[in-house]
């Protein structure tokens, strides 16, 4: 599902780098400027830094080179999570349609049985009104056969339940999952940050310096909730 590729770095204008937007001052939260320095190359800085006194702004800049193999790096470890994540819903959703198959069975013999118990009260009312026997025996084995019937549809209750708990669930955690991995599919190589990559993936880039990128990816909500 993740798809690989050798990244060469593009040289990218103002107008072109794919992290365009996305990459703001971890300290200030405002949007970083994208810049060529001469020793740095291509790079993001805080365009604050400088009327901003003693602030810690003023560690940034970052190189794009720097901050894209950050993004890669830590973009690839979310997929490999969702991947890994998939793989346990889907064995989960395996035992679950297992026992869902014997819960069905059960119902079945269950509904069969109190088929037959409404087919044995009938034929008593039948027997009643034929007076071959008397009110007294009707009423103590009609109430007989009723019990019985409340009791199969109890049961027959308790399974229903018992089995949308242990199969829908986890199968609509696999289905909405695999919708993500759809959509890996779907955006390209992620190994090189195209714009589509990046608008699918990356929600916001929040720079405090070179050692320390804190990185929002749209899915994170999502495999937080999966996760073990």
């Amino acid at each position: 599902m993740l798809q690989h590729g050798n990244h060469q770095a593009g040289n990218y204008t103002k107008h072109q780098y794919p992290l365009k937007g996305k990459v703001y001052c971890g300290y200030c939260q405002k949007l970083m400027k994208y810049r060529v320095l001469k020793k740095l190359g291509p790079s993001f800085n805080c365009r604050f830094s400088a009327a901003a006194v003693d602030s810690p702004c003023k560690r940034i800049p970052i190189s794009e080179k720097l901050l894209e193999e950050i993004v890669r790096n830590a973009l690839t470890a979310q997929i490999k999570q969702a991947e890994h994540i998939l793989e346990v819903l889907h064995e989960r959703e395996r035992k679950a349609l297992i026992r869902f198959s014997a819960l069905e069975r059960q119902e079945e013999k269950l509904s069969a049985e109190k088929a037959e118990i409404v087919k044995q009260r009938v034929a008593l009312y039948e027997q009643y009104a034929d007076g071959n026997i008397s009110k007294e025996e009707f009423i103590r084995q009609r109430d007989a056969y009723r019990a019985q019937e409340d009791e199969r549809m109890e049961q027959i209750q308790r399974l229903r339940t018992e089995k949308n708990q242990i199969f829908q669930p986890v199968k609509k955690d696999a289905d909405n999952l695999q919708a993500v991995m759809d959509t890996v599919g779907k955006a390209g190589d992620v190994m090189h940050l195209s714009q589509n990559v990046v608008e699918t993936f990356i929600d916001r880039i929040e720079v405090f310096n070179d050692e320390r990128v804190k990185i929002r990816f749209p899915f994170e909500d999502v495999l937080a909730g999966y996760a073990e």
